[in-house]
């Protein structure tokens, strides 16, 4: 059963969405240019102490399930497996609180919102299953929103609720419609086991996302699918390029904020057409995906059409190093990648371009490891290679050096490495696989199919106790 609808404030009856006072005039204005929020909001949301609406208009349209509003309160009480809710509004207020109490923790809740403005989280959203939100003009996590959920996918895009009633999670926009933007300034958490997804025709994470043991994903493009397996996301695929930067944004998906996924995955993809934005894939925060037990976890950061850049910190670093993967168009590495096993063997890094990938201003690839363990390895590939400014690659490790490819494999003879036309590593590079106490120091290749210039230095020393370099 439904409960009456709330009240509604004179400002938000013209159909407008107001924004606290919280919100700075700058940031406000940001937002209004890249068309999260509606202009004519702007004057009004800087007027203090204006009411504001949660959720309004749920009416249950699949499963069942009842709605009840009172004081700061909207409460859902889910009967069904799924769940599915048509609402008129959704906005959450910075004193409101939504909660879901759903049967179980694979349990899944879809709300769609029908009124054509961006949806504005800036209080809570609990819940103990999986909760969709679908809203095609856009959804925005404030700085102090906080959601704690089992699993969370919020997406500025479309669901049939026919398919999800049926277990088919499939997200998107029609032909000639762009899918609005998602940002999020505040604090998502999952369950452990969990998983975060934030989908839309853009994506930016300014603020914090915990999945500890499951997964985030961060997706751009016009079409999406996910799929779970009790608690475990165990599928997200993004398909349908963007042709058009609508919401002039520099990257379709970026993160300056921090994502932790500690013994899980991150995954950061898009697909656009040409050049539409600066960058596909735009890393300038931290990614964390170190385990809090023993084996690291799994980073990857992927964009068809364009340039993958990384100038923060992706760590899969734990006793056992993780992987991280890049892949992209082109790559600029300006940053820290770490996969490494503090107490045992080091990681894998992969940095793949179909054009060009470069390493510089001191960038770092480690797959280092500690005393117990032998380094891992890195390969730098793509049709061109090069390694500038004090670029560092290093696969040492205290029970024998690992492996560093840098253009291709050995004399390019490995048909599943791609080789680099040409290869260029600069003066200040520096490129170690050294054994540590003992064993045998790794291998570092340098190649290229036509032109290889190397003017940088390489270490592969065998251990100080025993091994030959």
């Amino acid at each position: 059963m439904t409960s009456a609808p709330r009240t509604q404030s004179p400002a938000l009856s013209t159909g407008l969405v107001p924004v606290p006072a919280v919100f700075k005039e700058r940031e406000l204005a940001r937002l209004v240019r890249i068309g999260l929020l509606v202009p004519l909001a702007l004057g009004a949301a800087l007027q203090p102490g204006l009411p504001w609406a949660a959720p309004a208009g749920g009416r249950v349209v699949g499963g069942s399930g009842s709605i009840e509003s009172g004081g700061n309160l909207t409460q859902i009480q889910q009967g069904s497996h799924r769940l599915a809710i048509d609402w008129q509004s959704y906005n959450v207020g910075a004193n409101e609180t939504v909660r879901y109490l759903q049967p179980s923790a694979s349990a899944a809740a879809l709300n769609r919102v029908l009124d054509g403005n961006p949806s504005q989280i800036l209080g809570r959203i609990e819940a103990n299953g999986q909760v969709f939100l679908m809203n095609p003009s856009g959804i925005i996590f404030g700085r102090n929103a906080t959601v704690n959920v089992g699993s969370l996918v919020a997406a500025a895009m479309d669901m049939d609720k026919a398919k999800f009633m049926n277990g088919i999670y499939e997200m998107g926009v029609p032909a000639g419609i762009e899918p609005g933007m998602v940002v999020n300034q505040g604090l998502l958490e999952a369950a452990t086991g969990g998983s975060v997804t934030l989908v839309g025709g853009a994506v930016r994470n300014e603020g914090a996302i915990i999945a500890k043991l499951g997964q985030v994903n961060l997706g751009a493009g016009r079409r999406a699918v996910v799929d779970f397996d009790g608690n475990d996301i165990i599928r997200f695929e993004v398909d349908g390029e963007l042709t058009a930067n609508t919401h002039q944004v520099e990257s379709a998906v970026s993160n300056t904020g921090t994502i932790d996924a500690a013994g899980g995955t991150v995954l950061m993809t898009a697909k656009t057409a040409g050049d539409v934005f600066t960058s596909v894939v735009n890393n300038e925060g931290i990614v964390r995906a170190g385990s809090i037990d023993t084996q690291g976890g799994e980073i990857r950061l992927t964009g068809s059409g364009g340039l993958v850049r990384n100038s923060g910190t992706l760590d899969a670093s734990r006793k056992t190093g993780g992987k991280v993967s890049v892949k992209g168009l082109k790559i600029d590495h300006t940053g820290r990648i770490l996969a490494e096993g503090r107490d045992g063997a080091g990681g894998q890094a992969v940095l793949e371009a179909v054009d060009t990938t470069t390493v510089s201003k001191g960038g770092v690839i480690s797959v280092r490891a500690g005393t117990g363990g032998k380094g891992g390895r890195a390969d730098v590939l793509g049709e061109r290679v090069a390694l500038l400014d004090q670029a560092r690659i290093d696969a040492s490790g205290g029970q024998g050096g690992g492996k560093i490819r840098v253009g291709g494999d050995y004399q390019g003879k490995n048909a599943a490495v791609k080789n680099a036309k040409r290869t260029h590593v600069g003066a200040g590079v520096t490129m170690a696989a050294d054994a540590g106490e003992r064993g045998d120091g790794g291998t570092v290749i340098v190649w290229a199919d036509e032109d290889t210039r190397y003017f940088g230095a390489i270490s592969a020393i065998g251990g100080a106790r025993s091994g030959n370099g």
